[in-house]
Protein backbone atom coordinates (compact mmCIF):
# COMPACT_ATOMS: atom_id res chain seq x y z
CA UNK A 1 0.00 0.00 0.00
CA UNK A 2 1.47 3.31 -0.96
CA UNK A 3 -0.55 6.20 0.77
CA UNK A 4 -0.25 9.65 -1.62
CA UNK A 5 0.23 12.64 0.17
CA UNK A 6 -3.19 14.98 0.99
CA UNK A 7 -1.64 18.06 -0.91
CA UNK A 8 -1.39 15.75 -4.14
CA UNK A 9 -4.93 14.08 -3.83
CA UNK A 10 -6.47 17.44 -3.59
CA UNK A 11 -4.61 18.99 -6.35
CA UNK A 12 -5.44 15.83 -8.75
CA UNK A 13 -9.02 15.57 -7.34
CA UNK A 14 -8.57 11.60 -6.35
CA UNK A 15 -11.23 9.94 -4.69
CA UNK A 16 -8.65 8.49 -2.34
CA UNK A 17 -4.92 8.60 -1.20
CA UNK A 18 -4.41 5.01 -1.13
CA UNK A 19 -2.96 3.23 -4.32
CA UNK A 20 -3.33 -0.62 -3.69
CA UNK A 21 -2.22 -3.55 -5.47
CA UNK A 22 -5.92 -5.06 -4.41
CA UNK A 23 -7.69 -3.01 -7.87
CA UNK A 24 -4.49 -4.96 -10.30
CA UNK A 25 -5.03 -8.25 -8.71
CA UNK A 26 -9.23 -7.95 -8.82
CA UNK A 27 -8.39 -6.83 -12.84
CA UNK A 28 -6.61 -9.73 -13.67
CA UNK A 29 -8.90 -12.08 -11.76
CA UNK A 30 -11.84 -9.91 -13.97
CA UNK A 31 -10.02 -10.95 -16.87
CA UNK A 32 -8.55 -14.49 -16.66
CA UNK A 33 -11.58 -16.57 -18.80
CA UNK A 34 -11.79 -14.08 -21.84
CA UNK A 35 -10.61 -14.44 -24.88
CA UNK A 36 -9.90 -10.46 -25.48
CA UNK A 37 -8.22 -9.50 -22.06
CA UNK A 38 -9.06 -5.91 -21.11
CA UNK A 39 -4.64 -5.92 -20.26
CA UNK A 40 -3.59 -8.70 -22.43
CA UNK A 41 -0.07 -7.97 -20.90
CA UNK A 42 -0.94 -8.53 -17.17
CA UNK A 43 0.04 -11.27 -15.81
CA UNK A 44 0.23 -13.09 -12.03
CA UNK A 45 4.16 -13.34 -12.57
CA UNK A 46 3.74 -9.51 -12.67
CA UNK A 47 1.72 -8.42 -9.58
CA UNK A 48 3.47 -11.66 -7.61
CA UNK A 49 6.68 -11.94 -9.11
CA UNK A 50 9.62 -14.75 -7.80
CA UNK A 51 12.68 -13.64 -6.79
CA UNK A 52 14.12 -13.65 -10.26
CA UNK A 53 11.21 -12.41 -12.01
CA UNK A 54 11.66 -9.06 -9.35
CA UNK A 55 14.45 -8.24 -11.60
CA UNK A 56 12.44 -8.06 -15.24
CA UNK A 57 11.72 -4.85 -16.50
CA UNK A 58 9.27 -5.91 -18.65
CA UNK A 59 6.80 -7.41 -15.89
CA UNK A 60 6.88 -4.08 -13.79
CA UNK A 61 6.59 -2.12 -17.46
CA UNK A 62 3.25 -4.19 -17.78
CA UNK A 63 2.13 -3.50 -14.66
CA UNK A 64 3.08 0.33 -14.52
CA UNK A 65 1.42 1.36 -17.76
CA UNK A 66 -2.01 3.21 -19.19
CA UNK A 67 -3.07 0.00 -20.49
CA UNK A 68 -3.52 -1.10 -16.62
CA UNK A 69 -4.58 2.48 -15.61
CA UNK A 70 -6.95 2.05 -18.17
CA UNK A 71 -8.23 -1.53 -17.37
CA UNK A 72 -8.88 -0.09 -13.86
CA UNK A 73 -10.76 3.06 -15.22
CA UNK A 74 -13.10 0.29 -17.32
CA UNK A 75 -13.25 -1.48 -13.91
CA UNK A 76 -15.05 1.65 -12.16
CA UNK A 77 -17.08 2.83 -14.73
CA UNK A 78 -18.56 -0.41 -16.40
CA UNK A 79 -18.17 -3.24 -13.28
CA UNK A 80 -19.24 -0.74 -9.99
CA UNK A 81 -15.85 -1.08 -8.85
CA UNK A 82 -14.81 1.45 -5.79
CA UNK A 83 -13.61 4.69 -7.02
CA UNK A 84 -10.60 4.38 -4.72
CA UNK A 85 -9.02 2.15 -7.59
CA UNK A 86 -8.91 5.58 -9.95
CA UNK A 87 -6.42 6.69 -7.51
CA UNK A 88 -4.60 3.91 -8.29
CA UNK A 89 -4.98 4.03 -11.54
CA UNK A 90 -3.54 7.63 -11.69
CA UNK A 91 -0.18 6.52 -9.85
CA UNK A 92 0.36 3.75 -12.61
CA UNK A 93 -0.30 6.48 -15.49
CA UNK A 94 2.13 8.93 -13.60
CA UNK A 95 5.19 6.64 -13.33
CA UNK A 96 4.50 5.31 -17.34
CA UNK A 97 4.86 8.89 -17.97
CA UNK A 98 8.00 9.64 -15.95
CA UNK A 99 9.19 6.26 -16.97
CA UNK A 100 8.57 7.34 -20.89
CA UNK A 101 10.36 10.87 -20.10
CA UNK A 102 13.32 9.49 -18.12
CA UNK A 103 14.12 6.56 -20.73
CA UNK A 104 13.34 8.58 -24.14
CA UNK A 105 15.96 8.79 -26.64
CA UNK A 106 13.63 9.91 -29.80
CA UNK A 107 14.13 13.78 -30.26
CA UNK A 108 9.85 14.09 -30.37
CA UNK A 109 9.53 12.64 -26.88
CA UNK A 110 12.77 13.86 -25.49
CA UNK A 111 13.32 16.70 -23.34
CA UNK A 112 13.40 19.06 -25.79
CA UNK A 113 13.06 23.17 -26.32
CA UNK A 114 11.85 22.26 -30.23
CA UNK A 115 7.95 23.03 -28.41
CA UNK A 116 7.75 24.63 -25.08
CA UNK A 117 4.30 23.92 -24.19
CA UNK A 118 5.46 19.79 -24.54
CA UNK A 119 8.66 20.55 -23.10
CA UNK A 120 7.13 22.63 -19.41
CA UNK A 121 4.32 19.85 -19.53
CA UNK A 122 7.33 17.33 -19.25
CA UNK A 123 8.97 18.74 -16.75
CA UNK A 124 6.19 19.90 -14.46
CA UNK A 125 5.39 16.22 -14.52
CA UNK A 126 9.11 15.19 -13.33
CA UNK A 127 9.24 18.02 -10.83
CA UNK A 128 5.86 16.57 -9.52
CA UNK A 129 7.02 13.19 -9.40
CA UNK A 130 9.66 14.28 -7.07
CA UNK A 131 7.51 15.77 -4.82
CA UNK A 132 4.67 12.67 -4.82
CA UNK A 133 8.19 10.73 -3.93
CA UNK A 134 8.96 12.81 -1.32
CA UNK A 135 5.61 12.60 0.53
CA UNK A 136 4.48 9.04 -0.10
CA UNK A 137 3.95 6.71 2.48
CA UNK A 138 5.02 2.98 1.57
CA UNK A 139 4.04 0.00 3.20
CA UNK A 140 2.49 -0.65 6.43
CA UNK A 141 4.93 1.33 8.69
CA UNK A 142 5.11 4.37 5.73
CA UNK A 143 8.79 4.22 6.56
CA UNK A 144 11.34 5.46 3.76
CA UNK A 145 12.31 3.27 0.98
CA UNK A 146 14.91 2.89 -1.16
CA UNK A 147 12.48 3.35 -4.20
CA UNK A 148 11.80 6.79 -3.28
CA UNK A 149 15.58 8.48 -2.62
CA UNK A 150 16.38 6.16 -6.40
CA UNK A 151 13.60 7.92 -7.92
CA UNK A 152 13.88 11.61 -6.44
CA UNK A 153 17.75 11.12 -7.26
CA UNK A 154 17.32 9.97 -10.75
CA UNK A 155 14.70 12.43 -11.44
CA UNK A 156 16.24 15.47 -9.94
CA UNK A 157 20.01 14.26 -12.03
CA UNK A 158 18.14 14.44 -15.07
CA UNK A 159 16.15 17.78 -14.74
CA UNK A 160 19.64 19.47 -13.88
CA UNK A 161 21.22 17.48 -16.64
CA UNK A 162 18.83 18.18 -19.14
CA UNK A 163 19.02 22.14 -18.20
CA UNK A 164 22.52 22.46 -18.09
CA UNK A 165 22.63 20.66 -21.61
CA UNK A 166 19.89 22.77 -23.07
CA UNK A 167 21.44 25.88 -21.80
CA UNK A 168 24.78 24.75 -23.87
CA UNK A 169 22.69 24.75 -26.48
CA UNK A 170 22.46 20.76 -27.11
Amino acid sequence: VFIIPEDVVNRENLPSNEVSVVPIKDLLTFQEGMALKIVPHLSAAAIEPSHFDKMKVGLALNVFSKATSAGLKYMVQQENRPLSYLTTAWFLEQVDRWFDLMSSRHPITALSRLKMEEYQKAITVLQNIVHLFRGIKIGQKGGWKPVQTGVIMATTSILAIQEEMLTQGH
